[in-house]
């Protein structure tokens, strides 16, 4: 159990993350932590964050896990989990109902994320298991690897992933059946419904600019292959386009090929596939294999996009090198950040700060490294508080907006500090 005098103190998500690390520096861990809202009916709340130093930066970074992996941790039966050593053999992870196990993963280890997926939640009899995995580039121990989530991209931007693999760590699986009731029953629903009346109505703040019209070109040329759209636990916006690309994208019945298409659950390296000059067929084949290398998919469109590949076949050569490290960053090197038209390198001086990594475009900050600041401290409650960064801040939940639904859900108010 938590001690009381400790949730008082570091709240949860990346601070409680931060705390554990520290007392288990020695053992170079892994620390996910969950966030108060985390799993609970609000807007964005989908969020456990990992906490551990980056291979990449050198330094301590907080990356958000999401999709349904974020709750799933928490319906578990556990709020943090510290990764400390390395194993002996390859094992992964299996929490659920308030038990943790290490179960060997020898044949696991190597494989692409899609597939260990399949393959954990074959052996535990569940499809809804949620499923973080070390792909091929983590196991390489490339700088430009990212842990995934169910097979598909995370907001690894820190080389975690390799950090993983390093210790013989080839997932962690979750499944559980807890349920979350909030502190005050009564007004819980009607301060959710006050946050989402205050997110309908919210513009970019002074000194941010929306720069979504910078995709619209990658969002028509993938549109004619868009299956359907999904969101992550509770999102506010089904923002995830699944591409069907080797069956008829209008088709309702349920496919008999294993993997007919990608599920694009980061948007923003379509961009730079775009740019590549790549229709909508290419970026969704590229995104694909992107995926089952366990590359951190912004770096690895990036790196595409400067190779000038236009298809899969001119692209492939690239993304298979960066999987072995070859045009990887070098240690000590940044995260790779949205830099599409960001002209004041606003993103760029954030991504400098170096302790969240970037998940939020396209909302950019244009006043350079103040504004930079300001993103930091936007992002930081999201960490803090359990939700999605990118869903947060985009929806323009700030401290006195959500203060209302914390005080609802955990019976205490959210400091100034």
């Amino acid at each position: 159990f938590l001690e009381d005098d400790l949730v008082e103190d570091s709240v949860g998500g990346a601070l409680l993350g931060l705390e554990f690390y520290r007392r288990h520096r020695e053992g170079d861990p892994l620390v996910i932590a969950s966030g108060p809202l985390t799993g609970a009916l609000v807007p964005t709340a989908s969020s456990s964050v990992l906490t551990a130093r980056s291979p990449l930066t050198g330094g301590v970074v907080h990356a958000s896990v999401t999709n349904h992996a974020g709750p799933e941790l928490k319906f578990s039966g556990y709020d943090v989990i510290i990764v400390r050593g390395r194993s002996p053999r390859p094992v992964y992870l299996w929490v659920h109902d308030e038990q943790a196990e290490l179960l060997d993963a020898g044949d696991l280890r190597g494989q692409d994320p899609a597939a260990i997926t399949r393959t954990v939640r074959d052996r535990q009899g569940d499809d809804r298991v949620q499923v973080l995995s070390a792909g091929p580039a983590c196991v390489a121990g490339s700088l430009a690897s990212s842990l995934s989530v169910n097979g598909w991209a995370s907001t690894d931007r820190a080389a975690v992933g390799a950090l993983a693999a390093s210790k013989n760590l080839v997932a962690i699986a979750a499944r559980g059946m807890g349920e979350l009731e909030p502190a005050d029953v009564d007004g819980f629903g009607p301060a959710v419904l006050g946050l989402m009346a205050r997110m309908r109505s919210y513009r970019a703040p002074e000194g941010y600019r929306w720069d979504g019209h910078r995709l619209d070109p990658a969002r028509r040329a993938i549109a004619p292959f868009v299956h359907r759209t999904r969101g992550c636990f509770f999102c506010s916006s089904s923002g995830r386009p699944y591409l069907m690309l080797d069956e008829d994208p209008s088709m309702m019945e349920r496919s008999e090929r294993t993997a007919p298409g990608v599920m694009v659950s980061d948007l923003l390296p379509l961009g730079d596939l775009t740019a590549a000059g790549m229709d909508g067929r290419a970026i969704g084949e590229v995104t694909r294999a992107t995926y089952a290398l366990g590359l951190d998919p912004c770096r690895a469109a990036s790196a595409v996009r400067r190779a000038g590949a236009g298809d899969l076949a001119s692209a492939l050569p690239v993304l298979e090198a960066l999987a072995t490290g070859e045009g990887a960053p070098t240690r000590g090197g940044g995260m790779h950040c949205w830099d599409l038209g960001d002209e004041s390198g606003g993103h760029q001086a954030f991504v400098r700060l170096g302790v969240f990594t970037p998940a939020n475009p396209p909302l950019v900050p244009t006043e350079g490294a103040t504004g930079a600041y300001r993103l930091l401290v936007l992002q930081g409650i999201s960490y803090i508080l359990g939700m999605c960064p990118a869903g947060a801040v985009g929806a323009g939940i700030e401290a006195t907006s959500i203060a209302p639904v914390v005080e609802a859900a955990t019976g205490k108010g959210l400091g100034a500090d």
